[in-house]
């Protein structure tokens, strides 16, 4: 495979991985038709722990997984922001210089690159050779930093992916504790979300809330407060309105509503507040 095209297939693999090991495979894969990945590996660093683990690692010797960074020389890598491509003179020449103790089987050649992730380095990828001194050169190492930020981006993704799953969860459990019935809407008006309060207000599993529309839970009489929900967050106000509500059986009450709008990944949607008033205006 020409140089070029190796680059290009790095770069589609990125598109193409449904998760982080399914891209650092593919990207292998892709490498293995250019240069030898007969001994490759992706290291990561815990800075709190400071442990470097390698959550994929392909090699003919080593098989240690996990270690105390301490003065490894990927630790140095990841320490010093800097690709590495070091021949075993190199390599006992940095070993020397800078105090490092070399962990695993000695390599002939030695390349590291660093990966990066939300402006910071996270860990390295790696290949070496046991055998042949001359088996990497300049443009590997340009290479395999083009897969280190193809990865370091896969991870930084993932990050804010479990960052927002946790927000999501936090939300649900302050949602699901308040006794009002919290519903959000896309901006035509489908459900998409119902707390536990609204299943119980409205006499739906939460199943048959998401997806309906805000027409079978509002009394045509009262439906245009929905419209004017939907306007007062286009000028940014508050909404507030007293309503008549539907339940699944059809039964009417009596709500008072607040709503808001949001923005969530780029995309806007409603959320109400509903409040049953129907015991409220019975002892007026």
């Amino acid at each position: 495979m020409h140089l070029f095209d190796s680059k290009k297939g790095i770069l589609r693999a990125k598109n193409s991985a449904d998760s982080l090991s399914q891209l650092i495979i593919k990207q292998r894969c892709t490498l293995s038709q250019v240069i030898d990945t007969t001994n490759f590996r992706v290291a990561l660093y815990d800075r709190a722990a400071d442990k470097i683990t390698m959550p994929y690692m392909v090699d003919q010797y080593d098989k240690q997984r996990s270690f105390i960074s301490g003065k490894s020389l990927t630790a140095y890598m990841i320490e010093k922001d800097q690709s590495l491509f070091l021949s075993p003179e190199e390599k006992k020449k940095w070993v020397r210089e800078h105090g490092l103790r070399p962990i695993g089987h000695p390599a002939k050649v030695w390349v590291g690159v660093p990966i990066h992730a939300e402006h910071e380095v996270i860990g390295a990828v790696i290949v070496q050779s046991y055998d042949e001194a001359t088996l990497y050169s300049e443009d590997n190492v340009k290479l395999l930093e083009l897969v280190s930020d193809q990865i370091g981006t896969a991870i930084e993704r993932r990050r804010v992916q479990d960052a927002l799953r946790d927000r999501e969860e936090q939300f649900r459990t302050v949602f699901d504790a308040t006794t009002d019935a919290i519903l959000i809407y896309a901006v035509e008006g489908k459900i998409i979300y119902a707390n536990t309060a609204a299943c119980e207000m409205y006499a739906y599993t939460r199943e048959e809330l998401i997806g309906l529309s805000a027409d079978k839970l509002i009394h045509p009489d009262f439906f245009h407060g929905f419209s004017n929900f939907k306007r007062s967050v286009e000028e940014k106000k508050r909404f507030v309105a007293n309503s008549v509500n539907i339940r699944k059986g059809r039964e009417l009450f009596d709500v008072e509503v607040h709503g808001a709008g949001f923005v969530y990944n780029g995309v806007p949607y409603l959320v109400s507040i509903t409040h049953d008033i129907s015991g409220r205006l019975a002892s007026e």
